[in-house]
């Protein structure tokens, strides 16, 4: 009845951001910020990972074991993944590289607890560039794929196991006058991954949801023109939405939108990039008086049926609760 603390630390640090990934061998990869004072950059957020059995039981001691000692004011969104091997991989930006501006840190932690790359991991990055929210994975051949947002681009590059580029200057997403912001990153078949991004044209302007799956050795399996999911109104600004694999060579994607106002969708995209819903998804609720946002999704692979569940609010956003809705194989409520 009691909850398992993994930080509980009696220094008024502050923990954010946590991430769980199951482990095939049972048990689990837990990863947070944690702006400990008692580390030797007292002033800053820290990289911790610990790891779980199934029953609950910390592998390492209690706190976790720091991946990287940062000195960032503030936190974003970060990856964790994990190897074929079953080690931990864990992708952020890094203040430790002696340039003024933050750079893309990639490291590989074993089951036991040292860095498999070294103490300062490997740096993806080395530029004046703006760089966010970087995603990692580790791709079913073994290798690991780390994606990012650098200034308006998206950029995927693929690592061997001992943190060696594969793909030169990488796979890059652009569109002349156009802002791509790096959403999610999954592994999918045959050492593929499939990656989503928003694409606007500057602050205050509609947000689209795009996607493609790079293959292996880096070509894009869904074409140049890439899989637009939504492109009728806008996301809801700051909405970066996370998607799921399949487990068939396709994703399932969930999003909230501003316009129209304040409503969830999904949308299947198959193997070969083709919608299985109709174009721009399927809205969770036919009632537009009530608002929804922070949408998740799941996928029955045995049925084709997508689940998306959601929170709802009244329209002034006082009352509020979690909601659900099934889709059958071609988008029709169930």
């Amino acid at each position: 009845m009691v909850n398992l603390a993994l930080a509980a630390n009696p220094n008024g640090s502050d923990q954010v951001q946590p991430k769980l990934l199951p482990l095939k061998q049972n048990g689990w990869y837990a990863s947070w910020f944690d702006s400990n004072p008692s580390t030797s950059h007292p002033q800053g957020y820290d990289v911790f990972y610990q790891r779980l059995s199934s029953g609950g039981v910390q592998k390492f001691p209690q706190g976790g074991i720091m991946v990287a000692d940062l000195t960032n004011s503030s936190t974003e969104d970060y990856g964790l993944g994990i190897d074929t091997a079953g080690n931990a991989l864990i992708a952020f930006l890094d203040t430790r590289e002696g340039i003024t501006n933050q750079q893309v840190t990639a490291a590989k932690m074993a089951p036991y607890g040292n860095a498999l790359w070294g103490r300062h991991g490997v740096q993806l990055t080395n530029d004046s560039n703006f760089h966010a929210a970087p995603k990692i994975v580790g791709t079913s051949d073994g290798y690991i794929v780390v994606a990012w947002t650098s200034n308006s681009d998206v950029v995927l590059q693929k690592l061997d196991s001992h943190g060696v580029a594969q793909w030169g200057s990488g796979v890059v997403f652009s569109q002349t006058g156009y802002d791509y912001l790096l959403a999610d990153l999954h592994a999918a078949d045959n050492g593929s991954v499939i990656v989503s991004w928003v694409s606007n044209q500057g602050f205050g302007s509609n947000s689209q949801l795009w996607t493609n799956k790079v293959s292996s050795s880096g070509s894009l399996l869904w074409g140049s023109g890439n899989v637009n999911i939504f492109n009728v109104g806008s996301l809801q600004f700051g909405n970066f939405p996370y998607f799921v694999y399949d487990g068939n060579g396709g994703a399932v994607f969930a999003w909230y939108t501003s316009i129209p106002t304040l409503q969830c969708f999904a949308q299947h995209i198959r193997s070969d990039g083709s919608a299985a819903f109709p174009q721009n998804g399927v809205a969770g609720s036919g009632n537009t008086i009530n608002v929804r946002v922070s949408p998740a999704a799941a996928y029955s692979k045995a049925t084709g049926e997508v689940f998306m569940f959601w929170t709802e609010e009244d329209s002034n956003q006082v009352l509020n609760g979690v909601y659900g809705q099934k889709f059958n194989s071609t988008g029709a409520l169930e």
